[in-house]
Protein backbone atom coordinates (compact mmCIF):
# COMPACT_ATOMS: atom_id res chain seq x y z
CA UNK A 1 0.00 0.00 0.00
CA UNK A 2 3.01 2.60 0.80
CA UNK A 3 4.36 1.52 -2.77
CA UNK A 4 1.41 1.73 -4.92
CA UNK A 5 -1.09 4.27 -2.91
CA UNK A 6 -3.06 4.90 -5.50
CA UNK A 7 -3.73 1.32 -6.41
CA UNK A 8 -6.85 -0.55 -4.97
CA UNK A 9 -5.39 -3.53 -1.78
CA UNK A 10 -8.17 -5.75 -1.11
CA UNK A 11 -7.32 -8.92 1.53
CA UNK A 12 -9.39 -12.17 1.97
CA UNK A 13 -8.64 -15.23 1.79
CA UNK A 14 -11.78 -16.11 -0.65
CA UNK A 15 -10.13 -14.74 -3.77
CA UNK A 16 -13.06 -14.82 -6.02
CA UNK A 17 -15.35 -12.89 -3.16
CA UNK A 18 -12.50 -10.00 -3.14
CA UNK A 19 -12.04 -10.01 -7.22
CA UNK A 20 -16.16 -9.39 -7.19
CA UNK A 21 -15.10 -6.52 -4.54
CA UNK A 22 -12.45 -5.17 -6.64
CA UNK A 23 -14.59 -4.78 -9.52
CA UNK A 24 -17.64 -3.65 -7.79
CA UNK A 25 -16.13 -1.14 -5.52
CA UNK A 26 -13.12 0.02 -7.63
CA UNK A 27 -14.35 -0.70 -11.20
CA UNK A 28 -11.44 -2.47 -11.64
CA UNK A 29 -10.47 -4.00 -14.82
CA UNK A 30 -6.72 -5.67 -14.17
CA UNK A 31 -6.31 -7.63 -10.97
CA UNK A 32 -3.23 -9.38 -9.79
CA UNK A 33 -3.35 -12.38 -7.17
CA UNK A 34 -0.34 -12.44 -5.39
CA UNK A 35 -0.16 -16.16 -3.71
CA UNK A 36 -2.97 -17.66 -5.81
CA UNK A 37 -1.23 -20.21 -7.66
CA UNK A 38 -3.64 -23.19 -6.03
CA UNK A 39 -6.73 -20.68 -5.94
CA UNK A 40 -8.54 -22.69 -8.64
CA UNK A 41 -11.80 -21.09 -8.35
CA UNK A 42 -11.14 -18.19 -9.88
CA UNK A 43 -9.80 -17.58 -13.52
CA UNK A 44 -6.72 -16.49 -14.45
CA UNK A 45 -5.39 -15.14 -17.52
CA UNK A 46 -1.90 -15.59 -17.02
CA UNK A 47 0.07 -17.61 -14.23
CA UNK A 48 3.31 -16.61 -13.25
CA UNK A 49 5.19 -18.81 -10.83
CA UNK A 50 8.20 -17.65 -9.20
CA UNK A 51 10.78 -20.30 -7.45
CA UNK A 52 13.50 -19.27 -5.01
CA UNK A 53 16.67 -20.23 -5.84
CA UNK A 54 18.27 -21.01 -2.79
CA UNK A 55 15.70 -23.54 -2.18
CA UNK A 56 13.42 -24.38 -5.47
CA UNK A 57 11.88 -26.90 -5.02
CA UNK A 58 10.91 -27.77 -1.65
CA UNK A 59 13.00 -30.79 -0.26
CA UNK A 60 10.98 -32.35 -3.48
CA UNK A 61 7.74 -33.11 -1.10
CA UNK A 62 4.42 -31.69 -0.51
CA UNK A 63 3.68 -30.13 3.08
CA UNK A 64 3.98 -31.48 5.49
CA UNK A 65 7.08 -33.50 4.90
CA UNK A 66 8.17 -30.56 2.50
CA UNK A 67 7.47 -27.09 1.97
CA UNK A 68 5.76 -27.78 -1.87
CA UNK A 69 1.99 -26.77 -2.43
CA UNK A 70 1.46 -29.53 -5.15
CA UNK A 71 3.43 -31.87 -6.84
CA UNK A 72 5.81 -30.33 -9.41
CA UNK A 73 3.50 -31.47 -12.24
CA UNK A 74 1.58 -28.64 -11.49
CA UNK A 75 4.26 -26.44 -13.13
CA UNK A 76 2.41 -27.76 -16.29
CA UNK A 77 -0.30 -25.19 -15.86
CA UNK A 78 2.47 -22.07 -15.36
CA UNK A 79 2.49 -19.86 -18.49
CA UNK A 80 5.92 -17.87 -17.10
CA UNK A 81 8.37 -19.45 -14.87
CA UNK A 82 10.26 -16.71 -12.84
CA UNK A 83 13.79 -18.05 -10.81
CA UNK A 84 14.06 -15.36 -8.01
CA UNK A 85 17.14 -14.95 -6.37
CA UNK A 86 19.14 -16.21 -9.04
CA UNK A 87 21.87 -14.10 -8.76
CA UNK A 88 22.62 -16.05 -5.32
CA UNK A 89 23.48 -19.31 -7.29
CA UNK A 90 25.78 -20.59 -10.44
CA UNK A 91 25.03 -20.93 -14.29
CA UNK A 92 25.28 -24.40 -13.47
CA UNK A 93 22.55 -24.43 -10.90
CA UNK A 94 19.89 -22.06 -12.31
CA UNK A 95 20.84 -24.63 -15.11
CA UNK A 96 19.73 -27.55 -13.64
CA UNK A 97 16.55 -25.53 -11.74
CA UNK A 98 15.40 -24.63 -15.43
CA UNK A 99 15.54 -28.53 -16.56
CA UNK A 100 13.52 -29.94 -13.58
CA UNK A 101 10.79 -27.30 -14.88
CA UNK A 102 10.85 -28.36 -18.65
CA UNK A 103 10.61 -31.93 -17.80
CA UNK A 104 6.99 -30.77 -16.68
CA UNK A 105 6.36 -27.63 -19.28
CA UNK A 106 8.97 -27.84 -22.38
CA UNK A 107 7.89 -24.70 -23.80
CA UNK A 108 7.05 -22.44 -21.17
CA UNK A 109 9.07 -18.83 -21.03
CA UNK A 110 11.72 -18.70 -18.46
CA UNK A 111 12.90 -15.57 -16.27
CA UNK A 112 15.78 -15.06 -14.24
CA UNK A 113 15.27 -11.88 -11.37
CA UNK A 114 17.48 -10.88 -8.65
CA UNK A 115 16.67 -8.60 -5.63
CA UNK A 116 18.08 -5.63 -6.53
CA UNK A 117 18.72 -3.29 -3.13
CA UNK A 118 17.23 0.36 -4.10
CA UNK A 119 17.57 2.33 -0.91
CA UNK A 120 16.73 2.65 2.82
CA UNK A 121 14.14 3.76 4.49
CA UNK A 122 12.57 5.60 7.77
CA UNK A 123 9.21 5.02 8.92
CA UNK A 124 8.62 8.26 8.82
CA UNK A 125 9.32 8.38 4.74
CA UNK A 126 13.45 9.58 5.28
CA UNK A 127 15.22 8.15 2.89
CA UNK A 128 18.62 7.26 2.38
CA UNK A 129 20.83 5.77 0.09
CA UNK A 130 21.84 2.32 0.13
CA UNK A 131 25.74 3.24 0.17
CA UNK A 132 25.28 5.21 3.52
CA UNK A 133 26.01 2.18 5.61
CA UNK A 134 28.77 0.76 3.70
CA UNK A 135 31.37 -1.22 6.28
CA UNK A 136 29.12 -0.17 8.81
CA UNK A 137 28.07 -2.38 11.73
CA UNK A 138 24.19 -2.92 11.75
CA UNK A 139 21.71 -4.92 13.83
CA UNK A 140 19.58 -6.81 11.65
CA UNK A 141 16.18 -8.97 11.90
CA UNK A 142 13.59 -10.02 9.53
CA UNK A 143 10.56 -12.08 9.36
CA UNK A 144 10.43 -13.64 6.40
CA UNK A 145 9.72 -17.16 5.27
CA UNK A 146 13.49 -17.01 3.59
CA UNK A 147 15.74 -14.76 5.87
CA UNK A 148 19.03 -16.04 3.87
CA UNK A 149 17.53 -14.10 1.35
CA UNK A 150 17.99 -10.86 3.01
CA UNK A 151 21.13 -11.70 5.20
CA UNK A 152 22.64 -12.04 1.20
CA UNK A 153 21.34 -8.76 0.05
CA UNK A 154 22.79 -7.33 3.49
CA UNK A 155 26.14 -8.81 2.87
CA UNK A 156 25.75 -7.80 -1.11
CA UNK A 157 25.95 -4.08 0.41
CA UNK A 158 28.32 -4.49 2.59
CA UNK A 159 27.04 -4.17 5.92
CA UNK A 160 28.60 -5.33 8.85
CA UNK A 161 26.08 -7.38 10.45
CA UNK A 162 27.19 -7.40 13.85
CA UNK A 163 23.92 -8.77 15.33
CA UNK A 164 21.32 -10.83 13.15
CA UNK A 165 17.70 -12.18 14.63
CA UNK A 166 15.20 -14.11 12.78
CA UNK A 167 11.41 -14.12 13.16
CA UNK A 168 8.68 -16.31 12.11
CA UNK A 169 7.18 -15.67 8.16
CA UNK A 170 4.36 -12.74 8.38
CA UNK A 171 5.38 -12.34 12.22
CA UNK A 172 2.87 -9.77 13.73
CA UNK A 173 5.32 -7.51 15.85
CA UNK A 174 4.12 -6.87 19.79
CA UNK A 175 5.42 -4.66 22.07
CA UNK A 176 6.93 -7.19 23.99
CA UNK A 177 8.88 -8.24 21.04
CA UNK A 178 9.96 -4.49 20.13
CA UNK A 179 11.07 -3.79 23.62
CA UNK A 180 13.26 -6.60 23.85
CA UNK A 181 14.76 -5.53 20.20
CA UNK A 182 14.88 -2.16 21.68
CA UNK A 183 17.06 -4.18 24.85
CA UNK A 184 19.05 -6.08 21.76
CA UNK A 185 20.13 -3.05 19.84
CA UNK A 186 21.21 -0.60 22.32
CA UNK A 187 23.39 -4.05 23.79
CA UNK A 188 24.97 -4.17 20.50
CA UNK A 189 28.33 -2.44 18.64
CA UNK A 190 25.82 -1.40 16.16
CA UNK A 191 25.35 2.14 14.83
CA UNK A 192 21.91 1.47 12.86
CA UNK A 193 19.61 -1.50 12.91
CA UNK A 194 17.83 -2.57 10.07
CA UNK A 195 15.33 -4.62 8.56
CA UNK A 196 12.73 -5.44 5.58
CA UNK A 197 10.30 -2.84 4.58
CA UNK A 198 7.63 -5.98 5.52
CA UNK A 199 8.88 -5.61 9.01
CA UNK A 200 9.03 -1.40 9.24
CA UNK A 201 5.10 -1.21 7.98
CA UNK A 202 4.64 -3.42 11.42
CA UNK A 203 6.85 -1.69 13.91
CA UNK A 204 6.10 1.62 12.79
CA UNK A 205 9.18 3.55 14.34
CA UNK A 206 12.51 5.58 13.53
CA UNK A 207 14.49 4.31 16.18
CA UNK A 208 15.32 1.20 18.20
CA UNK A 209 17.21 1.09 21.06
CA UNK A 210 18.02 4.18 20.21
CA UNK A 211 19.45 3.93 16.99
CA UNK A 212 18.05 4.70 13.62
CA UNK A 213 15.91 1.95 12.16
CA UNK A 214 15.72 1.53 8.07
CA UNK A 215 14.36 -0.74 5.94
CA UNK A 216 16.34 -1.66 2.96
CA UNK A 217 14.13 -1.64 0.37
CA UNK A 218 14.65 -3.79 -2.58
CA UNK A 219 13.28 -4.15 -6.38
CA UNK A 220 14.08 -6.66 -9.14
CA UNK A 221 15.97 -6.62 -11.65
CA UNK A 222 16.32 -9.02 -14.75
CA UNK A 223 19.17 -11.45 -15.39
CA UNK A 224 17.64 -13.52 -18.42
CA UNK A 225 13.96 -13.31 -19.97
CA UNK A 226 13.24 -9.48 -19.38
Amino acid sequence: EQKLPDVPHVQNPDRVAAAEMAIEEFDTQLIILDDAFQHRRIHRDLNIVLIDAIEPFGFDRVFPRGTLREPLSGLARADIVALTRANMTDAAARFEVRGAVEKHHPEVPWVELTHAPQTLLSASGAQHGVKSLFRTPVAAFCGLGNPAGFRHTLDECDYIVSQWREFPDHHNYSREDVEALDEWARGSDAEAVVCTHKDLVKIGTDEIGGKPLWALCVGMDFIWGQ
